[in-house]
């Protein structure tokens, strides 16, 4: 019977348990809303490792990187295409373009990049809290992108392990 009383008592406890000294709560990986926006970079070519959504605009090849940025190619010469820049945007899943600018999402924002000159790709404008994100679309666990509601996850990690939603975004667990 004390056994019985036992355990139920830690089953009911269990919730009341602080996110940093609970391993499956300090597992997870935040990004603040600053660190985000401040993440988004123009940076050297870099492999295609997870394609996502592809757009053609004039002779270029738009190629998102499923939530990490977009691959931007040269594709003037279709036998040869020249990969020219990687645009670094955490959480970007569309692109639309037109009058030469890209228009992004990040994880909440909506972002616009100048693409007309290749040589001088950036960022000119961003407009915060136009999208909803939901944690239960996307985590990183390292080089793997895992769609969580492709594994009937539920749980909503950000009320049990009293993360504050105001302060920033679960994006992934801890690789140790």
């Amino acid at each position: 019977m004390k056994s019985l009383v036992l355990i139920t008592c830690l089953f009911l406890f269990h919730g009341c348990i602080e996110y940093k000294e609970d391993p499956l709560c300090s597992q997870y990986k935040l990004l603040s809303f600053e660190e985000m926006r401040k993440s988004t970079s123009i940076e050297p070519p870099k492999e295609i490792t997870q394609a996502g959504k592809i757009y053609l605009y004039e002779n270029l090849l738009l190629v998102n990187e499923l939530y990490k940025g977009v691959h931007v190619i040269d594709n003037s010469d279709k036998n040869n295409p020249v990969s020219k820049a990687f645009v670094n945007l955490p959480g970007n899943v569309d692109i639309a373009v037109k009058n030469g600018f890209m228009y992004v999402d990040t994880f909440l924002d909506l972002v616009v990049i100048d693409i007309r000159d290749l040589d001088k790709i950036q960022e000119v404008n961003r407009t915060r809290d136009v999208f909803n994100y939901d944690w239960l679309d996307v985590m990183d666990y390292g080089d793997d992108i895992i769609i969580l509601q492709e594994y009937g996850t539920s749980t909503n990690i950000y009320d049990e392990c009293n993360f504050d939603r105001t302060k920033g975004i679960v994006i992934g667990v801890q690789n140790d």
